[in-house]
Protein backbone atom coordinates (compact mmCIF):
# COMPACT_ATOMS: atom_id res chain seq x y z
CA UNK A 1 0.00 0.00 0.00
CA UNK A 2 0.86 3.75 -0.61
CA UNK A 3 1.23 6.12 2.33
CA UNK A 4 -1.29 7.68 0.88
CA UNK A 5 -3.52 4.30 0.62
CA UNK A 6 -2.43 3.75 4.72
CA UNK A 7 -3.76 7.43 5.45
CA UNK A 8 -6.93 6.50 3.84
CA UNK A 9 -7.88 3.58 5.98
CA UNK A 10 -6.98 5.28 9.10
CA UNK A 11 -9.38 7.92 7.78
CA UNK A 12 -12.12 5.09 7.00
CA UNK A 13 -11.62 3.66 10.26
CA UNK A 14 -11.74 6.82 11.92
CA UNK A 15 -15.13 7.50 10.63
CA UNK A 16 -16.19 3.89 11.53
CA UNK A 17 -15.67 5.07 14.94
CA UNK A 18 -17.29 8.31 14.83
CA UNK A 19 -20.45 6.99 13.23
CA UNK A 20 -20.25 3.87 16.24
CA UNK A 21 -20.25 7.49 18.20
CA UNK A 22 -22.93 8.65 16.82
CA UNK A 23 -25.44 5.26 17.06
CA UNK A 24 -24.01 5.52 21.00
CA UNK A 25 -22.47 2.33 20.21
CA UNK A 26 -19.73 2.19 22.91
CA UNK A 27 -18.71 -1.61 22.45
CA UNK A 28 -14.89 -1.95 21.97
CA UNK A 29 -13.30 -2.11 19.07
CA UNK A 30 -9.98 -2.78 18.10
CA UNK A 31 -7.99 -1.80 14.84
CA UNK A 32 -7.63 -4.71 13.08
CA UNK A 33 -11.29 -5.79 13.26
CA UNK A 34 -11.98 -2.21 12.14
CA UNK A 35 -9.83 -2.78 9.16
CA UNK A 36 -11.29 -5.99 8.23
CA UNK A 37 -15.14 -4.88 8.56
CA UNK A 38 -14.34 -1.88 5.96
CA UNK A 39 -12.62 -4.84 3.60
CA UNK A 40 -8.99 -4.18 4.06
CA UNK A 41 -7.28 -7.75 4.20
CA UNK A 42 -4.49 -9.32 6.56
CA UNK A 43 -1.99 -8.16 4.71
CA UNK A 44 -3.08 -4.30 3.48
CA UNK A 45 -3.97 -4.57 7.82
CA UNK A 46 -0.31 -5.30 8.76
CA UNK A 47 0.60 -2.25 7.05
CA UNK A 48 -1.61 0.06 8.30
CA UNK A 49 -1.04 -1.01 11.96
CA UNK A 50 2.48 -1.22 11.16
CA UNK A 51 2.76 2.63 9.92
CA UNK A 52 0.80 3.65 13.04
CA UNK A 53 3.12 1.66 15.32
CA UNK A 54 5.83 3.43 13.60
CA UNK A 55 3.92 6.83 14.19
CA UNK A 56 3.65 5.72 18.33
CA UNK A 57 0.68 3.92 18.44
CA UNK A 58 2.51 0.97 20.27
CA UNK A 59 0.73 0.57 23.68
CA UNK A 60 -1.94 -1.85 23.37
CA UNK A 61 -2.34 -0.99 19.73
CA UNK A 62 -2.38 -4.89 18.44
CA UNK A 63 -1.53 -8.33 19.89
CA UNK A 64 0.57 -9.24 17.24
CA UNK A 65 2.70 -6.01 18.10
CA UNK A 66 5.23 -4.96 21.38
CA UNK A 67 4.03 -2.61 23.16
CA UNK A 68 6.36 0.36 24.63
CA UNK A 69 9.61 -1.05 24.03
CA UNK A 70 8.66 -4.22 26.25
CA UNK A 71 9.17 -7.13 24.44
CA UNK A 72 6.40 -8.54 25.54
CA UNK A 73 2.65 -8.27 22.92
CA UNK A 74 -0.05 -7.41 24.62
CA UNK A 75 -3.65 -9.75 25.61
CA UNK A 76 -5.95 -9.18 22.85
CA UNK A 77 -8.19 -7.87 25.36
CA UNK A 78 -6.09 -4.98 26.25
CA UNK A 79 -6.28 -3.89 22.14
CA UNK A 80 -9.70 -3.26 22.51
CA UNK A 81 -10.44 0.49 22.99
CA UNK A 82 -14.08 2.29 22.89
CA UNK A 83 -14.59 3.80 19.43
CA UNK A 84 -13.86 7.72 21.30
CA UNK A 85 -10.55 6.30 22.31
CA UNK A 86 -9.72 4.37 19.23
CA UNK A 87 -10.73 7.56 17.46
CA UNK A 88 -8.30 9.95 19.33
CA UNK A 89 -5.16 7.76 19.19
CA UNK A 90 -5.96 7.45 15.52
CA UNK A 91 -5.99 11.00 15.41
CA UNK A 92 -2.30 11.39 16.96
CA UNK A 93 -1.19 9.34 14.29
Amino acid sequence: MTTEQIKEAIAQATSYCKQKEEENNYDGLILRGVLYILGYTESEANEVLNYCAERGFIYCLDPYIKHNGVNEYPAEFACYWSPDQLRSRLGCV
